[in-house]
């Protein structure tokens, strides 16, 4: 009967192993997937602040430019601009597109 003993206790033993070495293959599969998901949120993370950073600059240029351009300005460039992009002349009225309801300002 030693013989069968020690087939038996060889057998357990090859099954702890096996047992072991899968328990760690999960645990390094879960470590895996865990450390995506941490490095996927970073990500996420800086793109959000990337474009809060766009957003921010753009705000700021909106603003220069608001306070540098009057809207008579602002008219008279957007029709040499259209004027350009059609390749005529500019218009001599600076309000283009508009009805004189539209242009004026009832300040």
């Amino acid at each position: 009967m030693p013989t069968l003993r020690s087939q038996t206790g060889s057998s357990l033993a090859l099954k702890l192993a096996c047992c072991v070495v899968v328990f760690a293959g999960i645990g390094a599969t879960l470590l895996t997937i865990r450390q995506l998901r941490t490095q996927a949120a970073h990500e996420f993370a800086s793109l959000r602040l990337r474009v809060m950073r766009v957003d921010e600059a753009s705000a700021r240029l909106r603003a220069d430019i608001g306070r540098h351009i009057g809207p008579e300005e602002l008219r008279e460039r957007l029709a040499e601009l259209d004027a350009e992009a059609l390749d005529a002349e500019p218009p001599d009225s600076a309000i283009v597109g508009l009805d004189e309801r539209e242009g004026t300002d009832d300040r």
